[in-house]
């Protein structure tokens, strides 16, 4: 699910501060009308009206004057061009091209015009064109630094391929002017973008030292800080942007984010009503507000306080997005689909609605159409730095069609998302191998071992490792490679069961450990991992329970609990003896985050796992180990709706929470499955 995002202050130049010159010295007007007599003075007069109401701000009457003038002299120069201004200014960015192209004609020399009409392509997302355009100015006027920010602003909107040429133009800039806060501003945003927090941060400290009353650089610099998880310096930068602004409703929504993350919720949503009270039509608040009411159970309230907000604004995609969340965090998802159709009915570019969308309908089995939506994540903020930036063409599937790959050509499949993901979408790698001659995949440096030995037939590489490409490699990345392997249910069909290997040698070694160390006095039947635990900052809180729950579930005869919990749990482990009686076994020559290769084992080891939501459950399900995946109420959209068997992996059996952050019967479905017969 979508939820939580910083929101960062950018400025894109509509009001052009730079052209106001015009309006102070006109350039000459080579249009006459001697057979009209009085028609000069009549365009003069209107000219100079709407001159002073286009700098009063009164733009849309402006711009009728600035008709009446072109319907009198069509070929008016200067009001051609300040209508076209004014048309951009009042976001036309078509017509105002239309009347730039039309005044450019004539008046070819005239940069101020590129400039505007480069900036009219670029809204209008004609980005190859805009930097075609603003190249050309800044050979021209290279003293113009403008010129190459805009530049680098067209790079970047023309997408991730791009983002080198943008990077390289605001460093050549950064070269010769270091101290110039036009430059600073725009390379600290562009890292921003990228989620390049420390990169960003000398940055905005220099703006905050050149400009200290400037409240929406004290903002950036707390999102910084919060990028970089540095919460008391966060909040610090959000409270002196609202005392030199009290107004800064992004400062109180930022705020608000950092404190739900923390688990803090009830002073999120302080901070959110701010917001809203502030900015009533700030619809990003509604969905976090939304989730922050559901983590305190006020569903209601939270549901209301949507409805009425789509009742004053019933052509919000947002909002009926933020229902569609609501929905969907209460269990209703055929709702939160409908809500969040009705997001992409009314703006079809909505990435979070179709995202959420596709989650919803691969949760439901609805798979080909969920994968579908599933790709719109690559227009989404939070996963367009995490894409792979390149030049080489993406692949389009195994069938071959003009532009696509043929079965002569290497194949890079790269990594995305979690570790989890990464062994999930790794099941799908076999059936890929076949369609390709050579697959080169990315992977977290922990798995690298682990796949290599289990896929031999499979070129593995380090995830971020520089890449030698050739001229014939196409890419992909991992998460989208179901779109061609599993478009039904019944395509799971094909789904290999154990296609992970463990290290034989080191499973034998970690077995003859455990039963090394277990008390004369005890005896073992049944060894099980158990994990209790996930640190996902979406859903870890509602993933997770305590030990004590869980050891007190799976106590019974014979059964000998084994830690595969990542962290630093020795202390629960031992407060769960203390208070329980009953004795985890931890492993300590293996550490479970890091040494994936002897969790593998250890996994092997045991004779089954009990785990809530996290790696452990991917790994196990991976080495077909037999699996209970204990799943919240608002399980992750891989384990489907209602299923008691998981389709990725057929070693794993589902226990479903029946109510929302109530493990009760879980747990007693646990016990029972564990009662001696």
């Amino acid at each position: 699910m979508e939820g939580k995002s910083f929101s960062v202050k950018r400025a894109f130049n509509r009001t052009l501060a730079m052209m106001t010159s015009i309006f102070a010295a006109p350039p000459a007007r080579v249009c006459t009308i001697q057979d009209m007599p009085g028609m000069e003075v009549k365009i003069d007069q209107l000219l100079q009206e709407a001159g002073r109401l286009h700098q009063g701000g009164d733009w849309v009457q402006a711009r009728t004057h600035y008709l009446d003038i072109l319907a009198l002299s069509g070929d008016h120069p200067q009001a051609l061009f300040l209508w076209s201004l004014v048309s951009f200014q009042l976001g036309d960015p078509g017509s105002a091209k239309h009347g730039l192209n039309q005044y450019l004609k004539q008046h070819g020399e005239d940069l101020t015009a590129w400039g505007l009409l480069g900036q009219c392509l670029h809204v209008l997302k004609e980005y190859a064109s805009a930097v075609g355009i603003f190249k050309n100015l800044t050979y021209l006027e290279p003293q113009e630094v403008h010129h190459a920010l805009q530049l680098a602003q067209a790079y970047r909107g023309w997408g991730i391929e791009h983002w080198e040429a943008a990077q390289e133009t605001l460093n050549g800039l950064y070269r010769i002017h270091p101290h110039d806060e036009r430059v600073l501003s725009g390379l600290s945003d562009f890292y921003l973008e990228q989620l390049r927090f420390e990169l960003a941060l000398p940055l905005m400290k220099e703006l905050c030292a050149i400009d200290p009353s400037n409240p929406q650089y004290r903002l950036n610099l707390g999102v910084v800080h919060q990028g970089l998880k540095q919460s008391e310096e966060a909040q610090w930068n959000y409270a002196q942007a609202l005392e030199l602004n009290p107004a800064e409703s992004s400062a109180h929504y930022n705020w608000g984010v950092l404190l739900q993350e923390d688990g803090d919720n009830l002073l999120a949503i302080d901070h959110y009503r701010q917001a809203l009270s502030l900015k009533p039509d700030y619809f990003e608040v509604y969905g976090n507000l939304c989730v922050a009411l559901g983590h305190t159970q006020s569903y209601s309230e939270a549901m209301a306080l949507v409805r009425e907000a789509i009742i004053k604004t019933p052509q919000s995609d947002e909002l009926h997005f933020c229902q569609g969340l609501l929905f969907e965090r209460m269990g209703h998802f055929q709702e939160a689909n409908d809500s969040f159709s009705q997001a992409i009915a009314l703006n079809p570019d909505n990435a979070k609605a179709h995202w959420n969308l596709g989650l919803n309908c691969l949760r439901l089995g609805e798979f080909e159409i969920g994968w579908a939506h599933h790709e719109w994540r690559w227009q989404m903020e939070s996963f367009k730095p995490t894409a792979l930036k390149t030049s080489k063409p993406a692949w389009l599937g195994p069938r071959s069609s003009p532009g696509n790959i043929t079965a002569a050509q290497t194949l890079l499949v790269w990594a995305e998302q979690g570790l989890g993901d990464e062994v999930m979408f790794a099941s799908l790698l076999p059936q890929v191998r076949q369609w390709v001659s050579r697959l080169l995949v990315q992977v977290d440096t922990r798995l690298l071992s682990l796949m290599k030995r289990s896929m031999p037939e499979i070129e593995f590489i380090p995830r971020g490792q520089a890449i030698d490409v050739q001229d014939d490699v196409c890419h992909i990345s991992m998460g989208s490679l179901p779109q061609f392997c599993r478009g039904s249910l019944a395509s799971f069909g094909e789904q290999p069961k154990g296609y992970l290997m463990a290290d034989l040698d080191r499973v034998q070694v970690l077995r003859e450990q455990l039963l090394a160390s277990l008390p004369p006095e005890l005896k073992a039947n049944c060894w099980v991992g158990i994990s209790w635990r996930s640190r996902s900052k979406a859903s870890g809180l509602n993933r997770s329970l305590d030990l004590i729950t869980l050891a007190q579930a799976l106590d019974a005869p014979g059964v000998q609990l084994v830690n595969l919990q990542y962290g630093d749990v020795g202390e629960e482990i031992e407060q769960c003896f203390a208070q329980t009686g009953i004795r985890v076994h931890q492993v300590r020559s293996v550490n479970n985050f890091s040494d994936l290769e002897g969790l593998s084992a250890l996994i092997k080891a045991v004779d089954a796992v009990v785990s809530v939501d996290n790696v452990t459950v991917h790994l196990a399900g991976a080495l077909n180990q037999a699996v209970l995946a204990l799943l919240p109420f608002e399980a992750d959209w891989r384990w489907m709706l209602e299923a008691s068997q998981s389709p990725w992996y057929p070693s794993v059996q589902l226990l479903r929470q029946k109510t929302l952050g109530d493990w009760t019967h879980t747990m007693q479905s646990l016990k029972q499955l564990f009662k001696p017969s």
